[in-house]
C-alpha cells in the first residue's frame, strides 16, 4: 500500500488507516526466517517430456537433485536400466535426462 501513495494517495491512505499503519514513511521489515529453507518444485523431464515433479530445497546442486530424482518412484520407472546420455539441469526449475532407447 505504501508504494501506491504517489499514484493513488487517497485510496492508499484510506487503506493504510484501515490497516492501522502508524508511519507511512517507514518500509516494512524483511523477515529473514521466511527467506531461508525455501522449497521449490523441480520438473523432471525424460527426453523432453515431463514425467515427474519433485519438491526440493532451493539452490540444490545437480548431484543432490539427481539423487533425489533417482529415489522418486515415478522417475525411477522411466530411468531404470536405461543409459543416460546427458543431464541438463537448470537450478530451481528443471532437470532433463536424455536417455537412449
Amino acid at each position: 500500500m505504501k508504494f501506491m501513495l504517489p499514484f493513488i494517495p487517497h485510496l492508499a491512505s484510506e487503506c493504510l488507516s484501515k490497516l492501522n499503519c502508524k508511519d507511512v514513511n517507514e518500509l516494512p521489515k524483511i523477515n529473514e526466517k521466511v527467506l531461508t529453507n525455501l522449497k521449490v518444485n523441480l520438473v523432471v523431464q525424460i527426453n523432453g517430456k515431463t514425467r515427474d515433479m519433485i519438491v526440493i530445497d532451493q539452490d540444490v546442486d545437480q548431484d543432490s537433485a539427481n539423487k533425489l530424482v533417482l529415489k522418486s518412484p515415478k522417475s525411477k520407472k522411466y530411468l531404470n536400466e536405461k543409459k543416460i546420455l546427458r543431464v541438463i539441469y537448470v537450478k530451481n526449475k528443471i532437470i532433463n535426462y536424455i536417455i537412449s532407447n
